[in-house]
């Protein structure tokens, strides 16, 4: 079963780590020796927030191994959600 699109401001761990992130921002899309790797989150260290490009945390979805804390959902969560389950950005 695929898991569904965390909301922004949900905090999880990922495998293999006991650090908690804090889910900022979906699909992030970076080059890295000329080719582009894609991300389905990106994300800071809970209580160290965003300190520049390098402090960001990025991820898929598959590397989630627990969720902690759900993030804030309300109409526009639900629509952005829809649409990037969709396929449209």
């Amino acid at each position: 079963m695929e898991q569904e699109l965390l909301p922004i401001g949900t905090v999880v761990t990922t495998k293999n780590s006991d650090v908690e992130l804090m889910i900022i921002g979906y699909r992030t899309v970076i080059n890295y020796d000329n080719k582009k790797e894609k991300y389905d989150y990106s994300s800071v260290r809970v209580n160290e927030g965003l300190k520049g490009r390098e402090s960001m945390v990025l991820f898929n979805k598959d590397k989630i191994d627990k969720i902690v804390s759900y993030g804030y959902v309300d109409e526009s969560f639900v629509t952005l959600k829809s649409k990037l389950e969709k396929g449209s950005e």
